[in-house]
């Protein structure tokens, strides 16, 4: 019986037209019971191809037929009857017959369904009709199913291939491929032999083409019925067989490419749909059938991208003109709005970065010259305090010496006021006792004379004859020659915390050490004193810290401060030596 109707009214704009005309009407009948991806492909392009073409209204109506149930004498009368009660007042004016199914039903009982009208045809293989006895008035395209080109460009594909293996069903027209396929052994001849796979259930199908050695292709046409009676399509059949086979799979219709086979030369449903839908307009617009020419379609080369990718086919051994279906497009087709944003973001961080870079050299830039002259003026200032220390030394302290032996003269020679020349004296004393301590702390001579260890000895020493402060010192092992920076970076980072442990630590006792470590000299000053918090010392550091951080690292070395409030502070220095220590 009849499956689903599927109707669909195309209507262009056109001159008016009787109010008791119904449009022209063209019915489609299709040999299955349900429409297949091929019939919808060919529905589409027939329907667009008679919208496009015929200027008037247009209806098409379609049909799906049951082509077991057709072959019944004594159902064809009955689906006859039905078709003409249901459009005898639709205005039929051509019947198309997808398949040759479909031609036969309505080759024999046209006539009861409606009378009179041409008949177009197509995917009718020509190796199933005589064109001779077909009526005048029936016209279409043929199908050439030869499989002979499928399998020359098979084995141009694979060379070395040397053996065929036909996979068909178990109908009427699967058996009809065992025909075709020994025409196409014989024109083969010799270059590959040719076996088959008939009408066995679906499941040794799959257990022999999954067995099938090298050097042998598989061909297939797909199948409705299996050996068992199960029923399939062929489409689903190919998928199952191209799946399990060991070898590449060829088939013979384009709507297989895309279910596992690598391809073959095609008839295509489209183009065949649209050069029928051709002559539907012309016989609407009244030509006669006698001078509409049935015509054969021409067949194409087909292969799916994936497969030849599968099989390691070369693309070069493809002929001139081939359809290469599922091709991956390249990687900047597929993601060009990707690519294009993400080049244009790393064009944009590459700017940052290199605005970025740019201002990182010129900092660096800033911070040479400004190390530069840090060190240029801690050098002149060092210079300077040297200079006064020595004008200090050799000449202030040297008068108020002499003033003070003028005055101790004097004292004896007063008789008197003998008092006031003793004050005079022991003031000149201390002034001189002054000036020469200033000329010592403005540049320690004893630096140059006897080295960085006895002059951080010296100046425990002082620091503690003034204070009353117990400092023990620690300076065992130290090079006697070190560089002038080093030993004066170094006396300077010991100065200044021995003065901020008297200042403001309130220290009850301070230890230093001098020592090698590594390759280089560690100093380390410690006191018992009050502590601070150094998180707040490093948010508003104290000139002191700033003026011993900048001395370390402007000979290469590291600065660490210690202290907890308190626990008293721990100052630890370090300087590399050119030749290590050891």
């Amino acid at each position: 019986m009849p499956a689903l109707l599927l109707f669909l009214s195309l209507a262009a704009s056109v001159p008016a037209m009787s109010a008791d005309e119904p449009p022209a009407g063209v019915l489609i009948l299709y040999s299955n019971q349900r429409a297949t991806p091929a019939q919808v492909i060919v529905e589409d392009a027939l329907r667009t191809a008679v919208a496009d073409g015929f200027k008037r209204p247009v209806t098409v109506y379609s049909e799906y037929l049951d082509d077991e149930w057709t072959a019944l004498e004594s159902y064809g009368p009955k689906q006859a009857e039905f078709l003409r009660e249901k459009y005898e007042r639709r205005n039929i004016r051509v019947i198309v017959a997808n398949a040759f199914p479909a031609l036969r039903f309505v080759l024999q009982f046209r006539d009861r369904i409606v009378p009179g009208v041409p008949l177009v045809h197509l995917a009718v293989a020509s190796d199933r009709v005589d064109r001779k006895t077909l009526p005048a008035d029936v016209v279409g395209t043929f199908e050439d199913n030869d499989p002979t080109p499928t399998l020359e460009l098979a084995l141009r594909l694979h060379p070395g291939v040397g053996r065929i293996v036909l996979v068909r069903g178990a109908s009427e027209l699967d058996r009809r491929w065992d025909v075709r396929i020994g025409a196409a052994a014989e024109r083969l001849g010799n270059r590959a032999s040719i076996e088959r796979l008939a009408g066995l259930p679906t499941s040794e199908v799959l257990a022999k083409v999954a067995a099938l050695p090298q050097g042998t292709i598989a061909f297939t046409p797909g199948y409705f019925n299996d050996g068992a009676g199960n029923v399939t399509t062929p489409r689903q059949s190919i998928q199952r067989i191209a799946e399990a086979s060991a070898v590449p799979v060829y088939g013979a219709f384009d709507t297989q490419v895309g279910a596992g086979i690598v391809g073959g030369y095609m008839n295509r449903n489209e183009n065949e749909a649209r050069e029928a839908g051709a002559m539907v307009v012309k016989l609407l617009d009244g030509t006669p059938p006698a001078q509409i020419e049935s015509m054969s379609t021409k067949r194409v080369p087909m292969v799916d991208w994936r497969q030849l990718k599968r099989w390691k086919v070369d693309e070069r051994l493809l002929p001139e003109g081939t359809v290469v279906s599922f091709r991956e497009p390249p990687i900047w087709e597929r993601y060009a709005l990707e690519l294009t944003i993400a080049t244009a973001v790393v064009l944009v961080q590459a700017v940052l970065i290199a605005g970025l870079l740019l201002q990182r050299m010129r900092r660096r830039r800033a911070e040479h010259a400004s190390s530069m002259l840090a060190g240029r003026l801690m050098t002149a200032h060092e210079d300077e305090r040297r200079r006064m220390a020595r004008d200090l030394h050799d000449d202030v302290t040297q008068r108020l010496a002499r003033l003070a032996i003028d005055a101790g003269r004097l004292e004896k020679e007063a008789q008197g006021d003998s008092a006031t020349a003793r004050l005079v004296r022991e003031e000149l004393v201390r002034l001189s006792e002054d000036v020469h301590t200033l000329a010592y702390q403005l540049h320690p001579s004893v630096l140059d004379d006897l080295g960085l260890a006895e002059g951080i000895r010296a100046e425990c020493h002082r620091l503690s004859r003034q204070t009353s402060i117990p400092v023990s010192v620690d300076a065992a092992n130290v090079p006697p020659k070190l560089p002038r920076e080093t030993s004066l970076c170094l006396f300077r980072v010991a100065q200044e915390a021995l003065r901020n442990a008297v200042r403001h630590a309130r220290a009850q006792a301070i230890a230093v050490s001098l020592a090698p470590k590594g390759r280089g000299l560690e100093l380390v000053v410690k006191d018992d004193g009050q502590g601070f918090d150094t998180e707040a010392m490093q948010k508003s550091p104290s000139l002191g810290q700033v003026s011993m951080r900048e001395r370390i690292r402007l000979v290469a070395g590291s600065l660490d401060v210690e202290s907890e409030l308190g626990r008293g502070t721990k100052v630890v220095a370090w300087v590399p030596l050119e030749q290590g220590v050891s």
